[in-house]
């Protein structure tokens, strides 16, 4: 009886401690780990209700053979794959023959086009207008991934802008991003309750009077499918039933899993309205939002908790949005703190500016540890100026962003410098988010690229690819030797073609809207499938490269008669295979160029430093 009582008590201090499978409130439909809450995947689900019955199979089964062969009962049983909760936290590996694939997509394009040739003379310039490959290769790699570009640096470019970034003096009101708040904390309690206490101690530690805290959402699907598919995480359901639930040891894991931190942010919103959590909030108001926004405030020594309609934007998924929207609502003079370290959060409120109340003096607290410092948002605003400001969101999703895929190897600083020095550049952007993109816009956009890629006196990326190709690969002189080195050329440094450039602008249109209108409870009244994506089978958003054909459909398409020529420019080939530093018009009257604007800031970086 005593043992009983024991193992009886042991069980129910389990359950209090951990996750209550009997809670009424959770969904009955999914196989929830006791131990972290954590909802198994429909394999393992599948396979752990039916374990019995595929036991008593392979034992049969077993049974049979040694019955119809006696020396099966001697030899090694084969090892049966088991699928459970342990198995469903390792990571899978994938081995990819990238390289291999590259050169054997490279081989079959070129070894046709050499047969071709053998017999008729081909249209090169005509060919190039065409993708060639299933995904462009200066936005992605051979196995789909998007290229990516360190966001980061654009901040710290910007931040040269302005001479005092000093600590400001008292803010009015605090603004967290809180994600990235949750991903900074360290040595976190064992249990939820704990952790939700230690939450709200690091938000509220300021004199601040009003203190809001915004989180993503995540929609489905979402022009973000892509980016968390790339951040990996688990797909599997959570449930935080208490505050006396433990936690699993890998908590920075689990906030990679967007139901773990839907699950968490629910379980916050519900407990900080325990009234033990008076003396942390006291005088202040506390604005969570996330679905809709949660306003705290302590009333006749209660913690009461109201739906703040007037900051509620349920239609915002990022919390880079909902900060701005914060902001815009705040109609009096204060000091404002922005707590976060995106790049896209500060470039948001720098599109925005001219629309918030002129008596706003606003700060972003960005770093962490010893590298922490400020960024004062409003003189920044006044020193770049409305037009560039306004510029800011489309050129930053043009170069590579959560949504879009970055250019291989050209990162921000040299697109930042060429926008900054020309006006009507300043203005192709600003109208990006604005209106829909018009043949003008695409023209002054089109030549943009090729500045970026350094291409003088070209004008269209179409010719610019055909440039590139003849400056690396023709021969100038019948004396050459016929291998020529050619160590920085491939498929990834080639601009995109016409149509391929269409699809970029068109993301780039509905981020920059997005952005831009951030101020809006509807941020965008565009639709992604008409902007650049399509929803494929598994339900997400996914990239449309180019609506035309990949190849020419024909021979004849690309055939050359007698009286034709291969359509050539001599002068820019010449300009550039040069090595010299000066740049040519391109775009407006200005013979001079920062000779810096040569220079790429970055290549091939596949990591975000200020992702959440």
């Amino acid at each position: 009886m005593k043992i009983s009582q024991s193992q009886l008590r042991a069980f129910m201090e389990t359950i209090e401690n951990k996750m209550n499978p009997f809670d009424a409130n959770i969904d009955r439909k999914q196989l929830y780990n006791i131990h972290t809450g954590k909802a198994a995947s429909s394999d393992i689900t599948e396979f752990l209700i039916d374990v019995e019955r595929q036991g008593e199979s392979l034992r049969k089964a077993f049974i049979t053979k040694c019955c119809s062969d006696s020396t099966q009962f001697e030899k090694p049983i084969k090892k049966n794959v088991l699928h459970n909760f342990a198995s469903g936290g390792k990571k899978k590996k994938f081995a990819l023959g990238v390289k291999v694939q590259e050169v054997r997509m490279q081989r079959d394009l070129f070894g046709r086009l050499l047969a071709i040739s053998m017999e008729k003379k081909i249209d090169l310039a005509k060919i190039l207008t065409y993708p060639l490959t299933p995904i462009p290769m200066s936005l992605c790699h051979i196995d789909g991934i998007i290229c990516k570009t360190d966001k980061s640096t654009l901040m710290k470019t910007l931040m040269k802008e302005i001479d005092d970034n000093s600590e400001p003096p008292h803010m009015d009101v605090v603004i967290f991003d809180g994600f990235f708040m949750l991903h900074l904390m360290k040595d976190l309690p064992a249990s939820y309750g704990k952790i939700a206490l230690k939450v709200l101690r690091t938000l509220t530690s300021n004199d601040a009077q009003r203190v809001d805290v915004v989180f993503d959402r995540y929609f489905h699907p979402s022009i973000k499918d892509c980016e968390r598919d790339l951040r990996g995480g688990s797909s599997s359901g959570y449930e935080i039933a208490g505050p006396q639930q433990v936690r699993s040891p890998d908590f920075s894991k689990d906030l990679r899993c967007s139901n773990f931190k839907e699950a968490l942010v629910e379980f916050l919103i519900n407990y900080w309205t325990d009234d033990s959590f008076i003396p942390l909030i006291r005088n202040k108001t506390l604005n969570i939002n996330f679905d809709q926004c949660y306003s705290f405030e302590v009333v006749n020594n209660k913690v009461v908790r109201s739906i703040n309609t007037d900051l509620s934007c349920p239609l915002h998924e990022e919390a880079d949005t909902k900060i701005t929207y914060h902001v815009s609502k705040i109609q009096m003079t204060c000091n404002i703190e922005i707590r976060s370290a995106d790049t896209d959060v500060l470039i948001i409120l720098l599109g925005n500016m001219y629309k918030l109340d002129k008596s706003l003096k606003i700060w972003m607290h960005v770093g962490v540890g010893a590298s922490q410092h400020y960024i004062n948002v409003t003189q920044l605003h006044a020193n770049l100026g409305e037009q560039l400001c306004k510029a800011l969101p489309g050129l930053h999703a043009f170069t590579g962003c959560d949504y879009n895929p970055a250019f291989y190897g050209k990162g921000k600083i040299r697109p930042w410098k060429i926008l900054k020095k020309y006006p009507n550049i300043q203005k192709a952007f600003a109208d990006l988010g604005e209106n829909n993109v018009d043949p003008a816009t695409y023209q002054i956009i089109e030549e943009f690229v090729c500045t970026i890629y350094n291409i003088k006196g070209v004008q269209k990326v179409n010719e610019a690819r055909l440039v590139m190709f003849e400056a690396n690969y023709k021969h100038h002189d019948q004396s050459e030797l016929f291998k020529k080195k050619i160590s920085t050329t491939d498929a990834s440094n080639f601009p995109l073609c016409a149509d391929e450039l269409n699809q970029h602008l068109l993301r780039t249109s509905y981020i920059a809207q997005l952005w831009l209108n951030a101020d809006q409870n509807n941020p965008s009244t565009k639709l992604p499938e008409e902007h650049g994506w399509f929803i494929n089978e598994d339900g997400k958003y996914d990239f449309t490269w180019f609506k035309g054909d990949q190849l020419p459909s024909a021979i004849d398409d690309i055939i050359l008669d007698d009286t034709q020529q291969q359509p050539t420019n001599l002068e820019a080939e010449r300009q550039y295979a040069s090595d010299e530093d000066e740049e040519q018009d391109i775009i407006i009257e200005d013979d001079e160029f920062d000779d810096e604007c040569n220079d790429s800031d970055t290549s091939n970086i596949h990591s975000d430093n200020d992702e959440n």
